[in-house]
């Protein structure tokens, strides 16, 4: 006899992800989930397409969808049929203006949009000049890949069906790592990530504090608010000379709790097979992150190793 998860497929571990999914259905509650899915170029044979369906369709379907690095295109118009059947409030948010790659939100319930467009890069304290001088230099270094730096602040106050309110944060920051180990070498790349000496995605990080605090207070607790995403910024890493959190991290997540404090790696996915020269292929990390503040409770979520892009998907179940 099938069981309910039965149509999802996973690129490691089925039995446990099961175990995982029937434990989270035990739990009552506002689901959620996040999922980078890499523009569609891990979508062989329309994977990606029949898990989120299956996800839809499975005891814990989730009330909120947010994807990241999407973009029409990659989902079959079957599929985006199917979900708009079941998701009726959808919204597109570009990484900047015009772009056609930015997060997608599916949601059961009515949701108040609000958007910011530009969560720069350069230092926030900088003038007009210095912050040119900053983008020039970075620019003239690596322009294919800093043209991708520039984000956008997305907030989403989700109406639900006992009356209140949870405000959605889907967030997606630069990946500027590579960029920076190439100028300065391995070593020095993993001192700024743990010890936060100024680089890019600091900066970034910084203007998305401000925005959270502008809009939640300063101890980011005036309403429920859940904030996830691919924030590039690894919860730890585990080298033993390098152990722990780095402070990068402390600083993003501020007095925000993390659900997936203890759990699997999301990146790179197995099925994904991410070069074998890249550091993160040997030393896989957790950088896609569900934080909440005190006004929700995040009872429960799970690192799914679904197949479908090179990130694995996240699944929260809030109250």
């Amino acid at each position: 006899m099938a069981g309910p998860f039965d149509t999802l497929t996973f690129d490691q571990e089925p039995k446990d992800n099961v175990k995982k999914l029937t434990e989270l259905n035990k739990h009552k509650g506002f689901t959620v989930l996040w999922w980078n899915v890499a523009w569609g170029h891990y979508n062989n044979n329309a994977i990606l397409d029949n898990n989120l369906l299956a996800l839809m369709n499975s005891p814990t379907s989730p009330a909120v969808i947010t994807l990241g690095e999407f973009k029409e295109m990659i989902l079959m118009d079957s599929t985006k049929t199917a979900l708009r059947e079941v998701y009726k409030y959808y919204s597109f948010v570009p990484y900047s203006a015009g772009d056609v790659v930015g997060i997608a939100i599916f949601s059961k319930y009515p949701f108040r949009e609000s958007v910011t467009f530009d969560l720069d890069w350069t230092p926030m304290k900088a003038t007009t000049a210095e912050a040119e001088a900053y983008r020039k230099d970075w620019t003239d270094y690596d322009k294919d890949w800093v043209r991708h730096w520039r984000r956008t602040f997305a907030h989403f106050q989700v109406h639900l069906p006992d009356g209140t309110t949870t405000n959605i944060v889907p967030v997606h920051l630069a990946s500027p790592w590579m960029t920076i180990h190439r100028r300065i070498g391995n070593w020095k790349t993993f001192r700024i990530m743990m010890t936060a000496d100024e680089n890019p995605l600091l900066h970034q990080q910084m203007r998305l504090t401000d925005v959270l605090e502008k809009e939640f207070g300063d101890d980011l607790n005036s309403e429920a608010m859940i904030l996830l995403g691919d924030f590039n910024i690894p919860s730890k890493v585990r080298i033993p000379i390098l152990g722990g959190k780095p402070k990068m991290y402390k600083l993003l997540q501020g007095p925000l709790t993390n659900v997936l404090d203890s759990s699997d790696d999301t990146f790179p996915s197995k099925s994904s097979h991410y070069d074998q020269t890249d550091f993160t292929k040997k030393h896989p990390i957790q950088i896609d992150h569900i934080f909440h503040n005190k006004k929700v409770n995040g009872m429960k979520a799970e690192v799914l190793h679904l197949k479908g892009s090179d990130h694995y998907p996240l699944l929260m179940i809030a109250k």
